[in-house]
């Protein structure tokens, strides 16, 4: 398709002193190009797609309308435990989320505090003290979640349950049942794993697959009862009931250059076919 410079082609040098080769395309593939108007649209396409990528997409914080818990393992009460809104009214947060999300990953939570109102959430602990929540489970962990309007979300941040010390009772694996008609029909499901953060007061942030959604149902499935993070130094054991402190989904949304270049382009291919 096209072929390399010979001697008696332009060389050109760079201040370094190096060189690169010329190339040239051959004349019959240019003339074929110039006058298809197949390979012009095939062409057009692939520099708008280059464009839309180069230009991106940011994520930005999503802000529920509601979270329930519609489980039916008991809520620890008496202690301002019990409110699941303070997993995502950001008390306890060092500082609010930025609404791109910038900060996610440098915002602190504080160790839980018995104080109204509140700035976590947890079960009681119907094994024992020193049992596990999850052997046998006394119920189900579930909580529903309103997004507040229909956004592709793609990923879950959360702060952990903690006293200063890497603790069992955060959550470890969840299921997200997505839905579009706000609960009625669940449309895709993601089970993913939650790993510790950095920190006992750290958020950890998992991807997800971009998904449509404008309602969440959350199930947890296991707390970090046994892991080696809780019973080794700087762990605290723990893991007889489920906590969370603050939980965040993020928006996959175009940048707004991404979608003026994506209307530009289908202006111009429509230009082109009526032509």
């Amino acid at each position: 398709m096209f072929s390399i410079a010979s001697a008696g082609d332009a060389t050109r040098r760079n201040a370094a002193g190096s060189a690169w080769r010329v190339f040239r395309w051959d004349k019959r593939l240019f003339y074929f190009f110039m006058e298809d108007p197949i390979m012009q649209t095939r062409t057009l396409l692939a520099a708008l797609v280059a464009g839309t990528l180069a230009a991106g997409a940011s994520a930005d914080v999503i802000n529920p309308a509601s979270i329930n818990y519609v489980g039916t393992a008991p809520v620890l009460t008496g202690l301002n435990l019990d409110n699941a809104t303070n997993l995502i009214n950001g008390n306890g947060l060092s500082a609010a989320l930025a609404s791109d999300e910038s900060n996610i990953a440098s915002v602190t939570h504080a160790a839980v505090s018995f104080s109204a109102p509140g700035n976590a959430w947890a079960t009681t602990d119907p094994n024992g003290s020193a049992g596990d929540f999850f052997a046998p489970a006394p119920g189900t962990v579930i909580f529903e979640i309103d997004l507040g309007g229909t956004h592709t979300v793609d990923s879950f941040s959360a702060w952990g349950y903690h006293f200063g010390s890497f603790g069992g009772n955060n959550i470890s694996n969840i299921t997200l049942d997505f839905s579009t008609d706000g609960g009625s029909s669940i449309d895709s499901s993601q089970t993913i794993g939650v790993p510790f953060g950095a920190t006992p007061e750290a958020s950890v942030t998992v991807a997800l697959a971009p998904t449509l959604a404008n309602y969440i149902t959350l199930t947890v499935n296991d707390n970090h009862f046994g892991s080696a993070e809780t019973t080794g130094a700087g762990g605290s054991g723990g893991g007889d009931r489920v906590g969370l402190a603050e939980i965040v989904f993020t928006n996959n949304v175009p940048e707004p250059g991404s979608l003026a270049l994506l209307g530009l382009g289908g202006l111009m291919i429509a230009r082109r076919r009526r032509g």
